[in-house]
């Protein structure tokens, strides 16, 4: 064989080194496969399951003076411009919302608190309310139980829902109101 030059290594020298170390090899790699199934048998599964609104755009001629005046007092940052999607992210995080999600689903005893007030923070760890790029407000929810993911989230459009049906029954009412008066 030709004479090697210091610092390099043949093919040959790598498979010797490897044939020399097989028994430490093959330990090693039966000891990771093993830790790996029992770390993952151990370990208990979490679900997410997730939901999504399309926020409804504002009205005509609510949406027009509102354009009108922030182009005519850019400066100014008018208090009620939130986006739609913000709007719902804001009402779906609400104690209201948020309670009326724990007692529906009976999360108290799910989460094994002896206050509401503890039962909301564990939801709020477990959920997540984002407005994306396309302007969806997306729900999702953490549970270790499959179902209790999808009700959790279905509760939250479903609150969502009463909130929105109840603010225009009420606007709707006091315009009624108003004109009659």
């Amino acid at each position: 064989m030709a004479e090697h030059q210091q610092g390099t290594a043949s093919l040959t020298d790598y498979l010797v080194v490897l044939l020399r170390w097989r028994k430490v090899i093959a330990l090693n790699v039966l000891a990771v496969a093993v830790v790996t199934a029992v770390v993952s048998l151990v370990i208990p599964q979490w679900y997410t399951s997730s939901g999504s609104v399309i926020p409804s755009e504002q009205s005509g001629l609510e949406a027009g003076l509102l354009s009108f005046v922030q182009a005519s007092l850019p400066i100014v940052d008018l208090p009620g411009t939130a986006s739609p999607g913000q709007v719902l992210i804001a009402i779906m995080e609400s104690r209201r919302v948020r309670e009326s999600v724990v007692r529906r689903n009976d999360l108290m005893n799910v989460y094994r608190t002896k206050t509401i007030d503890e039962a909301i923070l564990t939801l709020k760890d477990r959920t997540g309310i984002v407005l994306d790029e396309y302007g969806i407000v997306r729900v999702s929810v953490e549970e270790r139980d499959p179902v209790r993911a999808r009700d959790v989230a279905m509760t939250y459009l479903s609150e969502l829902e009463t909130y929105n049906s109840e603010v225009r029954s009420t606007t709707g009412q006091r315009v009624r109101e108003f004109l009659e008066g």
